[in-house]
């Protein structure tokens, strides 16, 4: 004889949203470190971590070159 548990729909939804927030988190991380990883790698360097020549850091303006295209 099967036994009928009160409030099992409700018990699932539950569950499911908890391994829904537990999903969601760890894919975020994953992502997060994931992003941490790309920018450290074409950047050349680690996070909070700066380069000796700024000249080298993508992005960086040269001598030659001025802001706004004036000089």
């Amino acid at each position: 004889m099967k036994e009928k548990h009160i409030g099992g729909v409700e018990s699932k939804e539950n569950f499911y949203e908890g391994l829904e927030e537990f999903a969601r988190e760890k894919i975020r991380d994953h992502l997060q470190d994931l992003l941490e990883l790309e920018v450290s790698e074409w950047l050349g360097r680690e996070k909070s971590e700066r380069k000796v020549n700024r000249l080298e850091q993508p992005g960086i303006a040269t001598a030659t070159a001025s802001r706004g295209g004036l000089r």
